[in-house]
C-alpha cells in the first residue's frame, strides 16, 4: 500500500543520510554571500502551446532580466514522457542553448512553465512509479529510473542513462543521486561553477550514487548542479496569480501560522516535524503542531469525511506541512480547498504524500493526496512535492526548508532544494525561484467612486484609487472597465482611460467620468471599474460601481415596451418620438395637434414636461414653401400658435438633443 511504503523508515536510508551529512561538512566551501539574480535564471517555454507562452509572457514581464528558451516544439506534450523524449526534446535543447549563449556557468536556475512535461517514465518499466509497492521493489533491486523532469534537469550535463541495460545500478539513472546541496545554507551562487558542465564520476553506494569530480577526486559540491523550479497549475489564470503572489510574499510571525499536522500513529519523523517545531517556535510565535488523530482543516467547506475527527483552524497560514491524504482516517479528498481565504501571500505547501505533484499537465489519479496545483487554486503560492512514489526517506525536510527560507534568508528555490536529499528522483519545486521571505507589508490598492451618470449629459462621477502607503516613485495603476462601453457610453475627462497615475509620495489619485449621449434602449447600466493583479501591489477584490441612466426618451420607450424611435404602434400617424414629445399614449390613437379658427388659424398642442432631452420647434407657413419658427404661447400645459393672415399651415419639428 502507498501509505505503508511512504511512512516506513528503511535502515539503509538513515545510514547513508548520515554519510551524506559527514561528507558535506568536509567539503563545504567558505563562500561569499551571493544572492541569486534574474540573469542567473533560464525560463524554458514552448510557443507551440498557448498556456506555456502565456506563463512566459507573465513571468518575463515581472522578471524582465531572466533569460528565455523557446522550445517551439508542437510534439512536446505536457504530463508524462519517456526518457528518449526527455533527452531529445528537453535536455539536449537546453544544453545546446546554454552552450550557444555562453550561459553554462552563469545560469544557476532552470524554470519550467505550464505545458512542459513533469514526469519521466522508468527506462524499463514505464509507469511503475505509480505503484507504491512495485516502486519500492524496483528501488530495492536498484533499477528505479522513473523521475521528475525537474529533478533530472538538476544534473543537466550528465548522461545519467549511459550504460543502462536493465540491470541493477548499471547507470546513474537507476535509483537516485545524493544531493550535494542538501542541508547547505550557503547561497548556491557562491560556489565555483566553472566545472558544472564537465563530466563527473558517479560512485555507487549500495542503492544510490554520489557524484565526484573524478573517480578519485573530491565529492562534488553545489557548484556542480542546477536548481529547478516550475510555474504551473490547473489554469493559466491560476499560474499568473501565483506569480504575482510570489512578488508580494509577506509573512507576519505574530499571526501567520506554521502548521505541522502529523497523526498519532505516524512515527516516521525524518521529514523533520518535531525538529522543525523545536527550531522555529523560539523565532516564530504562531506555530501549530498537531500530532494526535485529529485532522487539521481550514474554515471553508469540508473534505470528504473520513473516520478520524477533524479540527477547524481559523487563522492565517504561512506554511502547511502534514500527512495530508496519508493522514489516518481518510480519504481526505479536497482538504486543501478548506484553507481558501486563509493562505497568506507566499504560503508554502509540503505534504508528506507520494503523489502531490502528480496533477500537472492533466495527469489524474491519487486525488486523495493534496495536489500542489490545487494549493495554487486555493490561494497558495509555493510548494514542494512528488510526481512518482519517492519512498519516505526522500520527503523534503521541514526543519531544513523553514530554517533556510525563514531564518537564513535564502531564496525559495535554494531553501526548497536544500531540504531535498536526492536528485534524479521525484521532487518538484513550485513557484518563482527568486521569492524571498519578508515581513514588509505589501502595497495595498483600494477603489472608491462618487456620483452617478446620465446619458442626458452634464453629470460627472469620480473614481479614486488609493494606496496603503505612498509609493517611492510614480505608480501607474491600470484600470479595467465592464458593464458599459468606453467611448460609447462614457468617457474619461483629461486623462488616460487605461490607468491612474499616483505620484510619488502621494496616497491617492482620481479620474473624472462623464456619460455620452446614447439613443440605445438599455435601462440603467452599472459601470464597474476594477484593478487587475500586479506584482507591484495587492489589488482590491472589489470593483467601484457607477450607475449610468438612460436618457429620458429611452426610459420612456422602455416603460412603454417600445424599441424604435419612428414606430407607430397605434397607427395614428404619430411616431413614438412625437407621442413622447406631446405626452400622448403611444398605444391608443390620438388626434395630435389641433387647428382652430380664432379669426385666423390657431394651432394648439401639448408638451410632455418630462421630455427634457428633446426640442420641440413650431413653424408656420402660408404657402408650404417658406417656413418661419414661431414662439408658442403657453396656456397651462397647452401651447398655442397664431398664424399670420386668413389661412396657413403649421408643423412641429421634434428632435432629440
Amino acid at each position: 500500500m502507498l501509505k505503508s511504503h511512504f511512512r516506513t523508515p528503511k535502515p539503509p536510508v538513515r545510514f547513508f543520510a548520515a554519510l551524506l551529512l559527514w561528507g558535506l561538512c568536509k567539503v563545504l566551501p567558505a563562500a561569499p554571500t551571493t544572492e541569486l539574480s534574474e540573469d542567473q535564471v533560464l525560463v524554458v517555454w514552448n510557443s507551440a502551446r498557448a498556456d506555456s507562452s502565456a506563463v512566459w509572457d507573465c513571468y518575463h514581464e515581472v522578471r524582465p532580466g531572466v533569460h528565455g528558451l523557446d522550445l517551439a516544439d508542437p510534439n512536446l506534450l505536457p504530463g508524462t514522457i519517456d526518457y528518449p523524449t526527455f533527452k531529445n526534446r528537453l535536455r539536449n535543447p537546453i544544453r545546446a542553448h546554454l552552450s550557444a549563449q555562453g550561459l553554462e556557468t552563469q545560469v544557476v536556475v532552470l524554470v519550467l512553465t505550464k505545458g512542459i512535461p513533469h514526469r519521466i517514465q522508468d527506462l524499463n518499466s514505464g509507469n511503475v512509479g505509480d505503484n507504491p509497492g512495485a516502486s519500492f521493489t524496483s528501488w530495492q533491486q536498484g533499477t528505479a529510473s522513473f523521475a521528475s523532469v525537474d529533478s533530472e534537469l538538476t544534473l543537466l550535463w550528465h548522461d545519467l542513462d549511459a550504460g543502462e541495460n536493465g540491470a541493477a545500478m548499471d547507470s546513474a539513472a537507476d535509483n537516485r543521486v545524493i544531493n550535494p546541496y542538501y542541508n547547505v545554507s550557503s547561497p548556491i551562487a557562491g560556489f565555483d561553477r566553472e566545472r558544472v558542465a564537465d563530466s563527473k564520476h558517479f560512485e555507487s553506494l549500495s542503492n544510490r550514487w554520489r557524484m565526484r569530480w573524478s573517480r578519485n577526486g573530491s565529492v562534488s559540491d553545489a557548484g556542480e548542479m542546477y536548481l529547478t523550479a516550475r510555474l504551473d497549475g490547473n489554469s493559466v489564470a491560476a499560474v499568473r496569480e501565483m506569480i504575482y503572489r510570489c512578488q508580494l510574499a509577506h509573512y507576519d510571525p505574530q499571526k501567520d501560522f506554521l502548521i505541522q499536522d502529523k497523526h498519532q500513529n505516524g512515527t516516521y519523523d525524518n521529514s523533520g516535524y518535531q525538529a522543525a517545531q523545536n527550531l522555529m517556535s523560539p523565532h516564530w510565535p504562531s506555530t501549530l503542531y498537531e500530532d494526535t488523530n485529529l485532522f487539521v482543516i481550514g474554515q471553508s467547506g469540508a473534505p470528504a469525511s473520513g473516520t478520524t475527527s477533524t479540527t477547524r483552524f481559523s487563522g492565517q497560514v504561512a506554511a502547511w506541512a502534514g500527512y495530508g491524504g496519508n493522514h489516518a482516517g481518510g480519504p481526505w479528498t479536497g482538504f486543501i480547498s478548506t484553507f481558501e481565504g486563509q493562505l497568506c501571500l507566499g504560503a508554502i505547501y509540503n505534504g508528506f504524500e507520494s503523489y502531490n505533484a502528480r496533477k500537472f499537465g492533466g495527469v489524474g489519479g491519487f486525488s486523495d493526496h493534496g495536489q500542489l496545483s490545487d494549493w495554487i487554486d486555493a490561494g497558495g503560492t509555493l510548494g514542494v512535492g512528488n510526481v512518482w512514489e519517492p519512498l519516505s526517506d526522500a520527503a523534503p525536510r521541514n526543519e531544513v526548508l523553514w530554517e533556510h527560507y525563514f531564518l537564513a534568508g535564502r531564496s525559495w528555490v535554494e531553501a526548497a532544494w536544500s531540504s531535498v536529499r536526492y536528485l534524479s528522483w521525484q521532487t518538484l519545486v513550485l513557484g518563482d525561484p527568486l521569492t524571498r521571505y519578508t515581513e514588509d507589508e505589501p502595497l495595498q490598492v483600494s477603489l472608491s467612486s462618487t456620483g452617478s451618470l446620465s446619458e442626458t449629459g452634464g453629470e460627472l462621477a469620480w473614481v479614486e484609487v488609493a494606496v496603503s502607503q505612498p509609493p517611492a516613485e510614480d505608480l501607474a495603476v491600470p484600470l479595467e472597465w465592464s458593464g458599459a462601453d468606453l467611448e460609447q457610453d462614457f468617457t474619461v475627462l483629461g486623462a488616460t482611460s487605461s490607468e491612474v497615475l499616483i505620484p510619488a509620495g502621494e496616497m491617492s489619485a482620481s479620474i473624472q467620468l462623464v456619460a455620452l449621449a446614447d439613443e440605445a434602449i438599455e435601462g440603467e447600466e452599472i459601470l464597474a471599474v476594477s484593478v487587475p493583479s500586479s506584482a507591484r501591489y495587492v489589488a482590491p477584490e472589489n470593483s467601484a460601481e457607477i450607475g449610468i441612466e438612460d436618457r429620458p426618451f429611452a426610459q420612456w420607450l422602455l416603460s412603454q415596451s417600445l424599441t424604435t424611435v419612428d414606430g407607430d404602434p397605434d397607427g395614428d400617424g404619430l411616431t413614438n418620438l412625437v407621442e413622447y414629445a406631446l405626452g400622448d399614449d403611444p398605444h391608443a390613437p390620438n388626434a395630435g395637434p389641433e387647428v382652430r379658427d380664432e379669426g385666423g388659424p390657431a394651432f394648439f398642442f401639448t408638451k410632455n414636461p418630462m421630455a427634457t432631452d428633446l426640442s420641440v420647434r413650431a413653424e408656420f407657413s402660408s404657402d408650404l414653401q417658406n417656413w418661419q419658427t414661431m414662439e408658442p404661447e403657453g396656456v397651462g400645459g397647452e401651447f398655442r400658435l397664431r398664424g399670420e393672415g386668413p389661412q396657413g399651415y403649421f408643423r412641429l419639428r421634434v428632435e432629440l438633443d
